[in-house]
């Protein structure tokens, strides 16, 4: 499987779509999910929603494609690929944007595309370098950024508690398993990072606070080319206040 550095998506399967889609470069205006038929199948048929019916009952006039090829061309269908079966999207209203017209309710995991190396903005808050490419995911609530070896758990929250206040709550539960602790102070903004390794895996954790923010990191990974790259991003962290 290629990795985030060639793709947007995780390869998800293929999907049956109007060749409009491709040759003619059109949006797509039209998304409806049955079952996957094996696992090369993502179950997504997609049109333009301009097909005459003639098209529609020609199968010339579709392919498979990769989802990554989908996505490139429309980026706006990305966060719908994880919807399960029965869902149908499309594009209503007076702005034409794509919704959700009927299905069963979201899953936990809404797909992201893929963030490139450099300079990179995590939430509208708080912002990194990537020293690699991520692909990238909603999970839960949390924002996910993984490639090989590597996976980044982000959560951000919006506080009223002084920064001094929650820098010192933060020492008190940090684990007594932690190693090279490393905290800074930069005017009004704090972080606290350290190593820890629970049962066989370890991460990296940093804890960053500014005026109304707050940001937590959980990093794991599995080769030390990994955690140098775990440690850049934790160490580039900053408001994007700074």
């Amino acid at each position: 499987m290629s990795g985030p550095e060639k793709r947007l998506i995780p390869a998800m399967g293929g999907a049956v779509a109007s060749r409009r889609l491709i040759d003619q470069g059109l949006p797509v205006g039209w998304m409806e999910r049955e079952p996957p038929r094996d696992p090369r199948d993502s179950g997504w048929f997609i049109t333009s929603g301009q097909e005459t019916e003639a098209e529609l009952s020609d199968a010339s006039a579709f392919a498979v494609y990769d989802l990554d090829t989908l996505v490139r061309r429309d980026p706006e269908i990305v966060r719908f690929l994880t919807r399960p079966p029965g869902t149908v999207v499309g594009r209503v209203g007076p702005d034409r944007q794509l919704v959700v017209v009927q299905g069963p309710p979201p899953p936990p995991v809404e797909m992201l595309t893929a963030l490139q190396a450099g300079p990179a903005r995590l939430t509208e808050h708080w912002r990194c370098v990537l020293p690699a490419a991520c692909f990238r995911r909603l999970d839960d609530g949390s924002l996910v950024l993984w490639r090989p070896e590597l996976t980044l758990w982000i959560d951000a929250r919006s506080t009223t508690e002084p920064v001094d206040a929650r820098l010192q709550r933060a020492r008190s539960e940090r684990s007594p398993a932690a190693t090279q602790v490393d905290e800074q102070r930069a005017g009004d903004q704090a972080a606290l990072r350290y190593r820890l390794v629970e049962g066989t895996q370890p991460r990296w954790i940093a804890r960053l606070f500014a005026p109304g923010q707050e940001l937590l990191v959980s990093a794991s990974f599995d080769t030390p080319t990994a955690e140098a790259q775990a440690r850049v991003v934790l160490w580039s962290l900053a408001s994007t206040r700074a």
